[in-house]
This record gives structure tokens, sequence and C-alpha cells, in this order.
């Protein structure tokens, strides 16, 4: 499980350097879907399945976070190297 958290928290950094909130969601949907597939092919209960669903999304909105602040940070620097 700690591997797809660092997985999915790079997927995100990965798409907030690159997409804005519409490749998020996309991105959010994609991985709700999988992760309830998942949990039901694993057999969990409902609230183990919230549970994972829950730190997935945390995982990606947390590393989308950071893309967006990585990428304001170097158009920042960009811009003030140009003036």
């Amino acid at each position: 499980m700690a591997y797809l958290a660092i997985a999915l928290a790079l997927a995100g950094f990965l798409i907030g350097l690159k997409f804005r909130l519409v490749g998020l969601l996309q991105a959010l949907a994609l991985v709700l879907l999988l992760t309830i597939g998942i949990c039901i092919g694993f057999g969990y209960g409902f609230t183990k399945t919230i549970v994972v669903v829950i730190a997935a999304q945390a995982a990606i909105q947390a590393g989308y976070f950071f893309g967006l602040l990585a990428q304001t940070l170097y158009q920042s620097r960009r811009t003030r190297m140009i003036l």
C-alpha cells in the first residue's frame, strides 16, 4: 500500500505540473473506479473500501498540490530572470 500511495502522489505531482483542474478531476475519477474495483477484488468490506478510497484520493491530491506549487515557483523564478 505504501508503494501505491507513493505512486499516486508522484502521478498527482506530474498532473499538477502539466494539467489544470480538469486533468485532476479525470485522474480522481479513474482512481476512484480503480480502487473500488481492486477493493471488491480483494474482498474488502465497506468500511475498509472507504478508507482505501479516501487514502488514494488524498495521496493524488497532495501530489497535485505540490506539482502546482513547483510549477508556480519555477515560473516565478523564470519571470524574475527575464526581467
